[in-house]
């Protein structure tokens, strides 16, 4: 896999996709062969079950002819993964975060 390279966001954090990023949230890699029309929902809602699921990387979509990977639950129910996406600190408070976004 090509290193990814490090993307700002508005707020000057790094945003989802960026090393920064990756090294701030837990993910795991499914490697074996997975049908992107319902299989990838149906893995990523059952695992979504469970609390700090990680963000989960498809690498071996079923039917895929351009080396595309899927990230999904990037987000999950965590509020410092909510803010790494949309370029906040993940540190601040709650409300802090909702005041920032409200002034983004």
């Amino acid at each position: 896999m090509a290193p990814v390279t490090e993307r700002r966001s508005p707020g000057g954090i790094c945003a989802i996709g960026s090393s920064s990023w990756s090294s701030r949230v837990s993910s795991a890699r499914i490697n074996a062969p997975v049908d992107p029309d319902e299989e990838l929902a149906a893995i990523t809602f059952m695992a979504g079950t469970h609390p700090e699921t990680p963000a989960l990387l498809f690498s071996n979509l079923v039917g895929n002819r351009t080396d595309a990977r899927i990230l999904s639950n990037m987000l999950g129910a965590s509020k410092e993964r909510y803010a790494l996406a949309v370029g906040l600190d993940p540190d601040a408070s709650t409300s802090d975060l909702i005041m920032r976004r409200r002034a983004i």
